[in-house]
């Protein structure tokens, strides 16, 4: 039996011939995230099973002031109002078998202290990833909500 070492011109065929099978699936992926984190006057954002933010939208900077590198990596919880509660969505045990949670309101605080509302319209997991959508919540918007 060969020894096929990483180098070799059929390890590196399949892994080219591996490479164009998936390229369309990959982008097809990538898309669909990226107009998930674009879509307009929402706040989008991609958690992991630990309450990691994952990916949050340039919306999301925009309305709290923090930078959105600043907010990857790091827990849902330490963007908000102290004493908040946790976000139920994402904790939620329903929304794993793709099940729908709506509309639930989260005080965040922005860059200088301010307490800032959002209102959860939706989350949806896909196993690995909780994909959420808000939208700014003040007295203006309420009056759509109530």
């Amino acid at each position: 039996m060969k020894n096929f070492t990483e180098n070799t011109i059929p390890v590196q065929a399949a892994r080219a011939r591996l490479r164009d099978k998936m390229a369309p699936y990959l982008y097809d992926k990538m898309e669909a995230i990226k107009l998930f984190m674009d879509a307009p006057n929402y706040l989008t954002m991609i958690v992991d099973s630990h309450g990691k933010i994952v990916q949050a939208s340039k919306s999301w900077e925009d309305y709290l002031g923090w930078p959105a590198q600043k907010m990857h990596g790091r827990q849902v919880q330490l963007f908000m109002k102290a004493g908040e509660p946790e976000v139920r969505i994402f904790k939620d045990s329903s929304i794993s078998d793709g099940t729908e949670r709506k509309c639930e309101v989260s005080v965040f605080k922005d860059s200088n202290g301010q307490s800032k509302e959002v209102i959860w319209l939706m989350a949806r997991s896909n196993g690995d990833h909780i994909f959420a959508i808000a939208k700014r919540y003040n007295s203006k918007t309420k009056k759509t909500f109530v």
